[in-house]
């Protein structure tokens, strides 16, 4: 019998979402995270994490399509829960890396996550640290425009018991490896 071999799949379009914070008076989860999973239109999906690298084709869209509630969508977040009055910060931020000094020859990106209790410069200012150490130390032979990486960003302070600060990108589709 012969057996099929599946290649790993490349992630394609991607959708991206910030500014998505919810509250709740009841818990975490099934509360304030989801409020901002509604927020960020990604409640419907049960998504898994990748770690931070895009590839050289991937592109974003506006939205996601309609797909079937349940449908299994994967993304780079950062997520982060607090108590009322504590200072929330998640953001993640993506740069683009090029074989060539004029930033023609797209290899793929970098993306970075990063949490804690920041206000939103000071959120971006650690983004840039990390997306500079991973291009730093990985990726040193390439070339990025310094001023061209995306930062995706939620920051509040909850009023209610709980509150959650979610923000990133999901992919939505993938290219078959040739």
């Amino acid at each position: 019998m012969e057996q099929k071999v599946v290649k790993p799949l490349l992630p394609y379009q991607f959708y991206t979402f910030q500014n998505c914070i919810g509250q709740s008076s009841v818990t975490w989860h099934a509360g304030s995270m989801h409020k901002a999973m509604d927020l960020a239109k990604i409640q419907d999906y049960n998504i898994t994490t990748y770690s931070s690298i895009m590839p050289a084709k991937a592109e974003q869209v506006s939205k996601i399509p309609d797909y079937p509630m349940g449908t299994h969508l994967e993304g780079i977040i950062a997520s982060i829960n607090g108590y009322r009055g504590e200072l929330l910060a998640a953001g993640v931020a993506y740069n683009w890396l090029y074989a060539d000094e004029d930033l023609t020859q797209c290899v793929g990106g970098i993306v970075v996550e990063r949490t804690g209790n920041y206000t939103s410069e000071t959120l971006e200012l650690e983004l840039d640290k990390s997306l500079r150490e991973i291009k730093n130390f990985s990726y040193s032979n390439l070339f990025w425009d310094t001023d061209n990486a995306t930062y995706l960003k939620s920051v509040f302070t909850p009023e209610e018991t709980y509150g959650t600060a979610y923000a990133g990108l999901v992919f939505i589709n993938y290219l078959e490896i040739e």
